[in-house]
Formats: structure tokens, C-alpha cells, sequence
């Protein structure tokens, strides 16, 4: 444990650990949500212009929204706003989670809460960034951004797979439901 301390100090502050695990559930959710809508446009259409015009609706809004975000997050008090982004995001991934599996499902609700949860995240991940300071000192500020790297390279790689596998043996509205939860665990943790 004093190797993993000296290499990533920031482990070493326990609101930065929670916050940091916590992180693990709703970026692993961010993963499995990206390829649950996917896969699930692919089934309502079998259109490769449709999954275009999701990767559309799940990008623009958040680039849009994020130099907002940042003005926000230095504004307004951090905590604060990830507790109303995971509960707007996990929410919203309920709901799409419900409509899959009543299958009331359309293409048009499917790029709706894809844009709205783009539109948060806009707001959520530079938020996310700024709150390390608020989390570990100047010192293992380094190392919190270093593990915040390493949790969305090995969620990139691992999760899809796994998320494959669930889909295979299940249906998409579990990959949402999961979503759902990974979001709602960060809001929990955190508030």
C-alpha cells in the first residue's frame, strides 16, 4: 500500500478515494451507455446514417455545453453541481432504460436523451476536473488526474466487452439500467 501511496498520493486522501471509485461506476456506465445506444439504434433502423446522427446528437451538445460547464464548475460549488448531473444523467438513463425494455422505444426518444445526456456531460466532466483541487492537495493534484486518466482508458477498454456479453445474454435496457445505477452511485458517494 505505501508504493501505491508514493506513486499516486492522491489515493491517500479519503474524499478523493471515494470520489475516485465512485468515478469508476459512472464512467464505466458513460462506456456501456455509448455502446447500448449504439446497438440499439442499430436494431431500430439497421441505418448507418442513423448511428451517425447519434454520434451527432451524443457529441454536439457536450462540446457545445462545455465551456460553459467550466464557467459553472468555477462558479458554483462543485459537489453541488455533480450531485444534479449524475441524478439528471441516471435519470435520464432510467427512463431510456424503461422505454427499451416496455419496447415503446423510437428513434426519435433514443437522440433525445442521447442529446440531453450529451448536454449534461457538458457540464459534468469539466466539473469533474475542477473539483480535485477541493479533493487532494496541490501536491497529488498530478496523480488525481493521472488515475482519472487510468479509469476512463481501462473502463475504454473493458467495459464494451463485458457490455457485449450483457447484451448477448440479456437485452440493451439492462446496459441502461446498469447505466442508471453507475450514475446513481456517483450521486450517492458524493452528496
Amino acid at each position: 500500500m505505501k508504493f501505491i501511496l508514493s506513486q499516486y498520493p492522491a489515493l491517500g486522501f479519503e474524499l478523493y478515494r471515494r470520489y475516485w471509485f465512485a468515478s469508476f461506476a459512472s464512467i464505466g456506465a458513460t462506456q456501456l451507455v455509448t455502446l447500448g445506444q449504439g446497438w440499439l439504434m442499430f436494431e431500430l433502423t439497421e441505418s448507418a446514417l442513423q448511428l451517425g446522427i447519434l454520434g451527432a446528437a451524443a457529441s454536439v451538445p457536450n462540446i457545445l455545453m462545455t465551456l460553459a460547464g467550466g464557467v459553472l464548475a468555477d462558479r458554483f460549488d462543485k459537489r453541488q453541481i455533480l450531485m444534479c448531473t449524475s441524478a439528471l444523467i441516471a435519470t435520464l438513463l432510467a427512463l431510456l432504460a424503461w422505454l427499451d425494455w416496455s419496447g415503446l422505444i423510437q428513434v426519435w426518444q433514443l437522440l433525445v436523451i442521447a442529446a440531453l445526456i450529451s448536454l449534461v456531460t457538458g457540464i459534468d466532466w469539466p466539473t469533474r476536473v475542477a473539483i480535485y483541487p477541493h479533493l487532494v492537495e496541490r501536491s497529488a493534484f498530478v496523480s488525481a488526474v493521472a488515475l482519472n486518466s487510468f479509469i476512463w482508458q481501462s473502463t475504454r477498454m473493458a467495459i464494451p466487452a463485458i457490455g457485449g456479453i450483457i447484451i448477448s445474454e440479456a437485452d440493451t435496457w439492462v446496459i441502461f439500467a446498469l447505466g442508471a445505477i453507475g450514475f446513481f452511485t456517483m450521486f450517492f458517494v458524493i452528496s
